[in-house]
């Protein structure tokens, strides 16, 4: 399986990915098991920390100033490849104590490069596996009553 986008919205989930040469779209209001949301939690810090490294700043500096949110990453592989030869990501970030809310979206981050976010991409994209697979959240066996 190979998983082409993943986009984690309030109320849903939407995996493009292909299966040999069949192109699917799982489409799911089911939550996740919580380790994909630490997965983009921890992409949102590592992808902060690369822009500081890069930029010869302290991370806790960055890390102390910005809070971003990682909704979805993309992969494009090689012919014939299992890990991905770039990835995209895009979310939304606020600048603590302000009223500044802004969408980011940065494309064709290659693997392999200094400082970039690699390891928490490819957790992300185990985490997307194993929803694809069905292994996500517990839900609740029984519908809630009304009272």
């Amino acid at each position: 399986m190979i998983i082409n986008k993943l986009t984690v919205g309030q109320k849903k989930i939407t995996i493009f990915y292909a299966e040999g040469t069949d192109e699917k779209v799982l489409t799911s209001e089911e939550k996740a098991r919580p380790e994909l949301y630490d997965a983009l939690g921890l992409l949102a810090q590592n992808y902060q920390i690369s822009l500081a490294q890069q930029r010869g700043e302290e991370p806790d500096t960055v890390l102390s100033r910005w809070e971003r949110n990682v909704k979805t990453v993309s992969f494009k592989y090689e012919e014939g490849q299992v890990v991905p030869e770039t990835y995209s990501i895009s979310g939304g970030e606020h600048m603590r104590d302000t009223n500044f809310h802004s969408r980011f979206s940065v494309s064709g981050i290659k693997f392999g490069t200094k400082y970039n976010p690699d390891q928490a991409v490819l957790n992300v994209l185990d985490e997307a596996k194993r929803y694809v697979k069905g292994d996500r959240a517990q839900m609740s066996l029984f519908p809630k009553e009304a009272k």
